[in-house]
């Protein structure tokens, strides 16, 4: 039965593209920029842009970690809308983000994590106090590539900017 499937599936690839329905849907290919690749969707991530996907990136770079002195691994986010709250990279990794991948910053600041000011933006300088981390974030890492066609959504920068403007932050 499964040889029948793929032969089902394969009879359905024209030119590069998938066609369901009479609807032609590209063919995403995973590209190996690394020995080792994996998929977000392998650790549990949802790319339909309501399912929190933060432990999936929090699973699969824990697990990438473990290649450092493999050189490394990829970690691919296939086409979709993928929610998460920041999470940290680890050295000797490449994050690869397909056509039509996009990683949406959570909007509920409850989720980012409250971090010291940095002594390059002279502390305190727009209000004493902490600051929101970044989405993607990683410190004294080496060897790390985001690449591919995706994009990240980083809105809670405005979201910020709202909520500096009315004096709301309190810190």
């Amino acid at each position: 039965a499964l040889g029948s499937v793929f032969l089902v599936w394969q009879k359905n690839v024209i030119n590069s593209f998938f066609v369901l329905g009479g609807v032609e849907v590209p063919v995403w290919e995973s590209p190996k920029l690394r020995p080792v690749v994996f998929n977000l969707v392998d650790f549990g991530g949802v790319g339909d842009g309501v399912a929190l996907n933060t432990m999936a990136f929090e699973k699969a770079i824990s697990v990438i970690s473990k290649f450092g002195d493999k050189g490394g691994a990829q970690l691919n986010v296939p086409p979709g809308f993928w929610l998460t709250s920041p999470f940290n990279l680890t050295s000797h990794m490449t994050l690869f983000l397909a056509h039509d991948a996009v990683i949406l910053a959570i909007q509920d600041e409850n989720y980012w994590p409250l971090m010291p000011a940095l002594p390059s933006y002279g502390h305190g300088r727009e209000h004493p106090g902490p600051r929101y981390g970044s989405l993607i974030h990683g410190q004294h890492l080496k060897d790390v590539v985001i690449t591919g066609d995706g994009t990240v959504a980083y809105d809670m920068c405005i979201r910020y900017f709202q909520l500096t403007l009315i004096s709301a932050l309190g810190y």
